[in-house]
């Protein structure tokens, strides 16, 4: 059995792999799903921009055409002017069955054409189908963006949650070892006659509240090292990078000033605000004539009279003006005024709630960057009070409770600045993702 736990501990050290928290967030990126569905998704608007400039390009076909008549075309000569003014003399000479009829096409007409259509002019629709493409790749950026800032925020909170659990861990595993000390000193002086038993029963109950403690947050820590590694697609993910608090962050009005200019949310909430503007003027387009150039050449056509007369190419300019149409025009253009309304309300409302989170996540960072600065005093108060009243109760000045009570503090005042430490993190990572300032995170450094 232990050769089997040692062999385990073995693979998972050789597995474990150290990771930065820049480092992290990197392979984090390359391995997360829905960043990489935004991706292609930004890479489809992005193909469907760039297919837009054909736009501007005429339209060029190859035409093959096949028609089987249920009888030859024929024509009589005597139909036309002036030779059916001479039918009378005919008649006179004699002439009058001669044939004179012709067949001027075949049963079947076969015929191959190049044809081109070029749009001269389209009422502005062309530019506003441009310009749509164009805003919905904007808006494609912004909300893979937004993807990417929620990604930062939840690695944020499963890196550094497993660097605090760490530390606390590790905390606890001092305060457990204290305990220890404390309640074998305690059966020392029991034998000794020193202390009743009831100190020695109290130092127990402490050492094993102090151990129930440390395992908590044991399993815990393992709990959030299995998140870790499995956002990371790694077997074992030894974090590096140290929790950190300081005061180099913006005032509260430089912070609500970038999320109002630099919110992806708000970018987004733009593009499609462009994109109705552009949407109303596609289909005011409609009510516009549309002017074009146009151009055929035969390749191929029948042996016939007919197709004789035919030239072998024409070229020309065209007028097409939709007087009556199906397709409902006013009402959807006030439909796009409309969609141009909803979006700029939207912006509106998303503009107040982006500055009211703003200001309470700003106040939660001054509020964990406050509690870890005043916890220090009282962490430290609290490991001098340990060592006064471990020193009284060995002369019998203090009880074992007192001790256990001090130790106590220890763990409160430790895990509370710790908690505050993982706050300021977490806070910091949110508002520097509200006010587009990700690259200041300390921790990318």
């Amino acid at each position: 059995m232990k050769q089997f736990i040692l062999l385990t501990f073995l693979l998972t050290s050789l597995s474990a792999k150290e990771f930065t928290f820049a480092q992290a967030w990197q392979k984090f990126q390359e391995k997360d799903f829905s960043l990489k569905q935004k991706e292609h998704a930004l890479s489809r608007t992005k193909n469907l921009k760039d297919a837009t400039s054909s736009l501007y390009l005429p339209s060029v076909s190859f035409n093959a055409e096949y028609a089987h008549l249920n009888d030859a075309v024929s024509f009589d000569i005597m139909r036309l002017k002036p030779i059916s003014d001479l039918e009378p003399l005919l008649k006179d000479l004699g002439l009058s069955d001669a044939p004179f009829t012709t067949d001027i096409s075949k049963e079947y007409i076969f015929t191959s054409t190049i044809d081109m259509k070029w749009a001269l002019f389209t009422g502005g629709r062309r530019g506003a189908i441009v310009d749509i493409a164009k805003f919905e790749v904007d808006e494609a950026t912004s909300l893979k963006g937004i993807t990417k800032d929620k990604l930062f925020v939840e690695l944020v909170e499963l890196y550094y949650g497993v660097v605090m659990l760490e530390s606390l861990e590790a905390t606890l595993g001092k305060i457990e070892s204290s305990s220890l000390t404390h309640y074998e000193n305690t059966q020392k002086m029991l034998e000794q006659g020193q202390v009743a038993k009831i100190e020695v029963l109290s130092s127990k109950v402490a050492f094993n509240n102090s151990k129930i403690a440390r395992k908590r947050v044991s399993y815990s820590l393992k709990s959030a090292k299995n998140a870790l590694n499995k956002a990371l697609k790694e077997i074992e993910v030894t974090p590096t990078s140290k929790m950190f608090v300081d005061r180099n962050f913006k005032t509260i009005d430089e912070y609500l000033n970038d999320t109002t200019n630099n919110s992806l949310a708000i970018k987004a909430i733009t593009a499609r605000q462009n994109q109705a503007k552009s949407n109303i003027t596609l289909k005011e387009g409609s009510y516009y004539p549309e002017v074009f150039a146009f151009g055929n050449k035969f390749l191929y056509k029948d042996d016939s009279v007919m197709m004789d007369l035919v030239p072998d190419w024409s070229v020309g300019v065209g007028l097409k003006v939709d007087i009556l149409s199906m397709q409902g025009r006013s009402q959807r253009v006030q439909a796009s005024r409309n969609l141009l309304l909803e979006a700029s309300f939207l912006k509106a409302e998303l503009k107040e709630d982006l500055n009211i989170l703003c200001e309470k996540v700003y106040n939660d960072l001054l509020s964990s960057y406050d509690s870890y600065e005043e916890l220090e005093a009282t962490e430290e108060l609290a490991r001098e009070n340990y060592k006064l009243r471990e020193e009284a109760f060995r002369n019998g000045l203090q009880t074992s409770n007192d001790v256990n009570d001090a130790l106590t503090l220890i763990a409160e005042a430790s895990t509370a600045r710790l908690y505050s430490s993982y706050k300021f993190v977490k806070n910091l990572a949110m508002l520097l993702t509200l006010s587009g300032n990700l690259e200041n995170f300390k921790g990318l450094k």
